[in-house]
This record gives C-alpha cells, structure tokens and sequence, in this order.
C-alpha cells in the first residue's frame, strides 16, 4: 500500500518538518530503512520535498496551477505567421 501524502499545506509543512527532524537525529535512511543513512542537507531535503509531495526545490516560485492567467502566469509568445 502506497503511503498517504499530505493534502494541506499545513499537512506538507508538518511531513517535512517531521523528515527534517529524523535528519537532524541521525536516523534518516535513504530508501527503507536497510538504506545508508543520510548525511547530506540537501539530499534530506529533496527526501522530505519528495514524501510531502511536493515539488522540487527550484521549481516553488514558477509552478502556476492550471488555467491561472494574469500579472503570475508566464507571457506566452505568438508565433510571428509566416508569408
């Protein structure tokens, strides 16, 4: 059974915290638990990112939701039509 990931922002942010936490104590494994521990910042963080289901670290500020159209939403350009 696949394991539940969190549907509110307050629900991811409590995920990540609690990954966070396990790092900082040493006991975070990559992979199950018969995995090496982790000793990289980064990589816990990409763990935590990943069981909160999140999006990536560099992707936070240029993901917009689907059909969101205004002053956030990327320009498109229109392709000039040919002669």
């Amino acid at each position: 059974m696949p394991r539940a990931v969190p549907k509110t922002k307050a629900g991811k942010r409590a995920k990540v915290g609690k990954v966070m936490k396990e790092f900082h104590k040493g006991k975070l494994h990559s992979g199950d638990h018969k995995g090496p521990l982790v000793d990289d910042p980064d990589q816990a963080v990409a763990i935590a990112m990943r069981m909160a289901g999140m999006p990536k670290k560099g992707m936070m500020g240029k993901m917009v939701p689907k059909g969101e159209t205004g002053a956030k939403a990327p320009k498109r350009r229109r392709k000039k039509a040919r002669k």
